[in-house]
């Protein structure tokens, strides 16, 4: 995301970080859970003096973990822009699984449980961020890819899509101060399409002005 950063640089001070268990930073347990990265981040931006409030920006697993951020330290945070973000799991469970195979079930129940790159336990994560509100003053934008990103309509992404898109309109409007869009790109979005990118920062910029 080093393309983004800089160009959010040109808007402000842009700090990112490697979450533990990646890049530079050291070891921690797993399954790890939202809860966790958020306190991790909260103790480095105390430890680093970063000035706040924060404009968070997370894509995908990142995606998830700005709401929680958002939602345990609202004081700190100006905005929040959560790009193709993990779904919340029993949404998933209840919209998405009907359109896999048993086997995707099966996979995905795993995946979501803690078999993933990172280790990371999404429907823990997901009870966490169900467990407090979305604050009522933080603006919350949502951007996900359109069904562009799948290779065939046929494929798990293809079947889900709709699902996937439904859910997150609905995460979008769990938040009083929220907005929703989307843009034909590719999963990382960061790499197909900057530009929609910081129109959609630039937009939470002004609302937060």
């Amino acid at each position: 995301m080093g393309g983004l950063k800089h160009a959010l640089a040109e808007r402000g001070i842009a700090c990112s970080y490697d979450r533990a268990n990646l890049g530079r930073s050291g070891s921690a347990p797993t399954p790890r859970t939202a809860a966790e990265v958020v306190a991790d981040l909260n103790a480095l931006l105390s430890e680093a003096s970063a000035p706040g409030p924060y404009l968070l920006v997370g894509h995908s697993a990142g995606g998830m973990f700005v709401q929680l951020y958002a939602r345990t330290f609202q004081q700190d945070v100006a905005g929040v822009l959560a790009m193709n973000p993990v779904p919340p799991f029993a949404a998933w469970q209840e919209q998405g699984f009907p359109e896999m195979t048993e086997r995707e079930r099966a996979e995905e129940t795993a995946y979501f449980s803690g078999e993933n790159a990172e280790s990371f336990d999404y429907r823990a994560s997901s009870q966490q961020i169900d467990d407090l509100p979305a604050p009522p003053g933080v603006p919350f934008e949502l951007l996900i890819s359109t069904i562009a990103q799948c290779v065939s309509p046929d494929d798990i992404c293809g079947r889900t899509y709709s699902a996937y898109e439904s859910i997150m309109k609905a995460v979008s409007q769990e938040w009083p101060n929220g907005g929703f869009s989307q843009v034909a790109s590719g999963h990382e979005i960061y790499l197909g399409d900057l530009e929609s990118i910081l129109a959609v920062v630039d937009r939470l910029i002004t609302r937060i002005r």
